[in-house]
């Protein structure tokens, strides 16, 4: 027996084929393969009104997903799907005022795990200039099966929305209440939400901003896999407050302020007589920020902008090992300088520090401070028509200090390292090269192990080139040819006098690469590739015989790609994404591997 939600599918794409194009139609087809995993997604939309005061309504949306062999399912398939499909016919018996009736079905599956949802509702809506309301209220029939229980349910639903305006330019907000509401008998839902939004701003520039809402629900449902015997009961109380304003001050400073509050509580009630439920604790968490800025632009040569930044977070979940509280305050400068047509410069740094409180009985964390300094620099310089080059520089250094407990001797250090130069030169009209390089360097040191050769003092480096050539065939054709390479290395790190690293490994990667980008007519592009990679991997041996150490390959791994991408605009509301991977992989000492990437997307709207 077929799924209503398929033969609606059907429905809807043979009224799509056969629909008259000035009708809004649409529909969206997407597939994926990556190695044992596929995914499905599509979704079917139709509108016709039948009369200038009747329309009909059809809507499909589902998603799968399979895995093969995946390890949650025991060596077995995992697939998993959620759909809904929906049918509403709406009669506008004024302006202002519709009714109207619809059924839906939604559909959950995953794996063994199902749960079949109908809805028959009678809706009803008003649109005014101050208020608008709408509902919905009817028949809720919920089926849940995992084999071999199942539970089958069914009762009265109602949700409803209102929204109020006061005045039409909405110069005092505007406020709305959402409440959802259902009767079965074992698993009942009540949902409430007030929200409000106010926004002004005036000839100046000066804004306001301000949205708040708060939501209250409960529910029942069943807290263990395969068995419907009880029922859980969980009541949440969501918040969420946003203000932001500017003002533009003398002196064309502009000072922007915002703040946000966050609060998320969950609690849970459970029949003491059943013992072998998997119970969650009574948790909540907590945020508050805010954040001052001032910004100034002297002339076309300078912009400068300050920002301070605090954040408090507060989390609670029942248990003493992984409840923390934490604060943050920031600084933060930015500066850009246009100092010539082809010259800028902009410069950015951020320094701040962030206090973790925590029972000594925590699993994952312990009282703290983290202090975190980041530095950015990038410089752009043309230096004519031809060549044009690129700078970039960032330094994160991110310092943690314990202040109490057993590691308190372990404050250690983590400092980044990037710099990035790049040129862009164009010799002729049809030929453009690109030349990039990076220098990484991660140091990480413990304070009081500075000057011993432990484990955890480490420096991992990399090095890379990238090349690519861009050759202009026609006004259709692109040919491009990449080569990177890349160098890394890793070992322990010891102080004397000066930071010294005694290498454990090292690797280096060749990767060539050539591609076509062809475009033989308009809205049609192909692009075709393959790759070439080879990596090698060495180890670096200290012992007796070797004083100064021995270098060993380890393992050598080669890579294949060849693929395409494929896009096709057959119109303002036609379009196809295709893209196709086959990859083989060998290593030297390891199993080697085969697979496909495969994605194609389809959307049409008419």
């Amino acid at each position: 027996m077929c799924r209503p939600g398929f033969v609606l599918i059907i429905i809807s794409f043979c009224c799509l084929l056969h629909s008259n194009p000035a009708l809004p139609v649409s529909l969206n087809l997407s597939f994926s393969l990556d190695r044992q995993t596929y995914n499905w997604a599509d979704s079917v939309s139709y509108t016709h009104d039948l009369k200038p005061s009747l329309q009909l309504a059809l809507q499909n949306r589902s998603t799968a997903t399979l895995i093969k062999k995946s390890v949650f399912g025991e060596g077995g398939d995992r697939w998993q799907k959620t759909a809904r499909t929906s049918v509403s016919l709406i009669y506008r018996i004024r302006p202002s005022f519709k009714a109207g009736v619809e059924f839906s079905q939604d559909f959950d599956r995953l794996e063994k795990k199902r749960l079949i949802a109908n809805r028959a509702n009678l809706l009803t809506g008003f649109e005014g200039n101050h208020l608008n309301f709408s509902q919905r209220c009817g028949v809720v029939w919920e089926q849940r099966q995992f084999d071999p229980a199942s539970s089958i349910e069914s009762g009265l639903g109602y949700s409803g929305a209102l929204s109020i305006k006061p005045r039409q330019d909405r110069s005092l907000g505007s406020a709305s209440v959402e409440a959802q509401i259902t009767t079965l008998r074992r698993t009942p839902l009540r949902n409430i939400a007030l929200n409000y939004n106010f926004s002004a701003n005036n000839v100046h520039g000066d804004t306001v901003t301000l949205d708040a809402k708060q939501s209250f629900g409960e529910r029942k449902y069943f807290p263990s896999s395969g068995s419907f015997d009880v029922t859980a009961r969980q009541r949440n109380e969501q918040r969420r407050w946003d203000l932001h304003a500017s003002r533009k001050l003398p002196a064309t400073v502009v000072f922007s302020a915002s703040a946000a509050y966050r609060f998320d509580k969950y609690d849970y009630e459970y029949d003491p007589a059943v013992t072998d439920l998997v119970r969650q604790n009574n948790n909540f968490a907590s945020l508050f920020e805010y954040q001052f800025s001032l910004t100034r632009r002297f002339g076309r040569v300078l912009l400068m902008q300050g920002t301070y930044l605090y954040n408090r977070t507060k989390e609670d979940f029942g248990q003493q090992q992984t409840n923390q509280l934490a604060e943050t305050g920031q600084l933060g400068m930015t500066a850009k300088m246009f100092l010539l047509e082809a010259d800028t410069i902009e410069v950015s740094g951020q320094m701040g520090v962030t206090s973790y409180l925590a029972p000594t009985s925590s699993t994952f964390f312990a009282d703290r401070d983290r202090s975190v300094n980041v530095a950015t620099v990038r410089m752009t310089h043309r230096f004519n028509d031809f060549l044009t080059g690129m700078i970039e520089g960032s330094y994160r250094g991110f310092h943690a200090i314990y202040i109490s407990g057993r590691l308190s001797a372990n404050n250690n250090v983590n400092n980044v390292y990037i710099f990035n130069p790049t040129l862009i030169w164009r010799p002729l009209a049809n030929i453009s090269l690109q030349q990039s390089y990076q220098m990484f360097a991660n140091y990480i040191y413990y304070e009081y192990e500075k000057s011993d050769l432990s484990g955890r003092n480490t420096l991992y480096r990399r090095a890379s080139v990238s090349n690519k050539l861009t050759m202009t065939g026609s006004r259709r054709t692109d040919f491009v040819i990449e080569y990177s390479y890349r160098y890394e290395d890793f070992g322990p790190l010891v102080y004397s006098d000066q930071w010294q690293q005694q290498i454990s490994w090292d690797r280096r990667t060749h990767r060539p690469r050539v591609g076509i980008d062809y475009r033989p007519i308009a809205g049609l592009r192909f692009q075709p590739y393959a790759v070439y990679e080879i990596q090698r991997s060495y180890d670096h041996l200290f012992d007796s015989t070797a004083v100064l150490g021995r270098r060993q390959k380890s393992e050598e791994f080669t890579r294949t790609l060849v693929g395409f991408n494929f896009e096709w605009e057959l119109s303002n509301s036609s379009h196809i994404d295709c893209t196709l991977e086959r990859r083989v992989q060998d290593y030297q000492n390891q199993r080697n591997q085969e697979y496909n990437l495969f994605t194609i997307s389809i959307k049409r709207f008419l």
